[in-house]
C-alpha cells in the first residue's frame, strides 16, 4: 500500500495522507500508513485489526492480504512441475 500511496500522491498531486490507499489503511488499522514502521504503532494496528468485537475488520484485512498470496495455475502449468 505504501508504494501505491506514494505513486498516486505524485501522480494526482495530492498529499500522501489523502490518497485512497492511505485512507483505507487507516480505516482498516487505526494507524496512519506513514507511521506503520514505528513498532508501537505496528502493535497498535495489530490489536486494532484483531479486535474480537469487530470480525468484519479482520475479514477485510485478510481479504486485502489474500490478493497478494493468490496464485493461478493454468492447466498446462501442471506439466512444468
Amino acid at each position: 500500500m505504501m508504494q501505491a500511496a506514494n505513486h498516486y500522491a505524485r501522480k494526482d498531486r495530492v498529499p500522501f495522507e489523502e490518497t485512497l490507499e492511505a485512507k483505507q489503511f487507516y480505516r482498516m488499522t487505526g494507524v496512519k500508513l506513514d507511521e506503520v514502521a514505528d513498532p508501537e504503532k505496528l502493535e497498535k494496528a495489530w490489536h486494532y485489526v484483531n479486535d474480537p468485537t469487530d470480525t468484519d475488520r479482520l475479514l477485510e484485512v485478510k481479504g486485502e492480504i489474500a490478493l497478494f498470496h493468490a496464485r493461478y495455475w493454468t492447466k498446462n502449468s501442471q506439466a512444468m512441475l
